[in-house]
């Protein structure tokens, strides 16, 4: 198991994740085990009748190796215990997010291929537990803010960001979205201070989200 340093809260609320790697993620997509259960029910069928371990979905087919169902079940298993966790699937790579960190690390002993745990160090996380819109970075940087953009009704701001770069930092995708007049929902820009915020807001500037902006070398002054 690879360990990686996280310095902010998935989803709002849990402060560690577990990626493991399975080419039968896709069906633990929306934490449905009861699916997932008929899935593996029907390979380990085939398995003991000797047929080949052939797995539908859509157009297309898909053949699994013993190894693969043996792993699936066992996550099934994992994901079966009574713990909060939360579930996000990008094939092959099932993520799992929790505050239980025994629960994820024993998760991570049971699975044969590399797995990678993140977790804030001791410090951060005591800030992160009671401040969920906190984003804590290494380095300093002159912003106070993180914002994230909603979707605009208008974009007669965009000029402004153009010509203030020492008020709010626009990303080069984001200014080329706002110039072409595309959907900006979910980019991001940093404010200096809360009078930018405000300023924005006048603006009607749509805002979807705001974090703080932490550095860590200021955590224990």
């Amino acid at each position: 198991m690879k360990k990686h340093e996280s310095r902010k809260l998935f989803y709002d609320k849990y402060l560690y994740k577990l990626e493991v790697r399975s080419s039968l993620a896709t069906i633990f997509r929306n934490k449905n085990l009861v699916a997932a259960r008929d899935v593996l029910d029907d390979l380990q069928n085939k398995l003991e009748r000797n047929e080949p371990l052939v797995i539908k979905s859509y157009l297309r087919s898909e053949t699994v190796l013993p190894k693969t169902l043996y792993e699936a079940q066992t996550i099934y298993s994992l994901l079966s215990q009574p713990v909060d966790y939360k579930l996000r699937i990008e094939k092959p790579v099932i993520s799992i997010y929790s505050n239980d960190k025994d629960f994820l690390i024993n998760f991570a002993s049971k699975m044969q291929q590399e797995s990678h745990f993140y977790e804030p160090e001791a410090n951060v996380r005591n800030l992160l537990e009671n401040n969920p819109n906190i984003i804590i970075l290494k380095n300093q940087i002159p912003y106070e803010y993180r914002i994230t953009l909603g979707n605009q009704k208008t974009y007669d701001f965009k000029d402004w960001l153009h010509n203030n770069p020492d008020k709010v930092k626009a990303s080069s995708k984001l200014l080329q979205y706002l110039d072409s007049n595309r959907n900006v929902d979910g980019q991001i820009l940093y404010a200096r201070d809360d009078k930018i915020i405000q300023l924005l807001s006048l603006m009607n500037v749509t805002i979807r989200r705001i974090d703080k902006i932490v550095c860590e070398q200021n955590l224990d002054k």
